[in-house]
């Protein structure tokens, strides 16, 4: 795994403290604050079923990384942790899929994306043809699925 540095965020899926889990995708400016490297603020979208799928961008890369019990500063726990890298947001709530070569399965939507151990990170979607299914992501990064929009 990629390691962020302070200007820099590697996109992927964290963990919030609170257990949450979100996909990274990057940095964001201001117009008026575009060469001022303190002043980026991360892109994320959460990744659990929210009446409002917008985008946020509502926090600096030093609050991102930093502890979660901020301003104490006794609290040693990050408030986001990488869970893995994750470069596509294609499994973000909301959107459809298919798996491809089963026509018989239909088209599935995405509820949303769980951690079920350290390493392992599974979608949950419902079925047209089929109840709801537990899908681990990277059959998504090998293209099994296709998403439909």
């Amino acid at each position: 795994m990629k390691t962020e540095t302070v200007n820099t965020i590697v996109p992927g899926i964290y963990r919030h403290f609170k257990g949450n889990l979100y996909f990274v995708l990057g940095l964001a400016w201001s117009r008026d604050d575009w060469a001022n490297p303190e002043k980026a603020e991360v892109i994320y979208h959460p990744l659990y079923p929210v009446e409002n799928l917008g985008w946020r961008r509502d926090i600096t890369l030093e609050k991102f990384f930093g502890p979660a019990g901020a301003p104490e500063p006794s609290s040693s726990t990050p408030r986001f942790l990488k869970v893995i890298d994750w470069e596509l947001p294609n499994i973000l709530p909301g959107k459809t899929f298919v798996e491809k070569g089963r026509s018989d399965l239909g088209v599935f939507t995405i509820k949303q994306v769980i951690q079920v151990s350290t390493r392992e990170v599974l979608v949950e979607a419902t079925g047209v043809n089929v109840g709801p299914v537990k899908i681990g992501v990277e059959a998504f990064r090998a293209s099994k699925y296709q998403i439909i929009n």
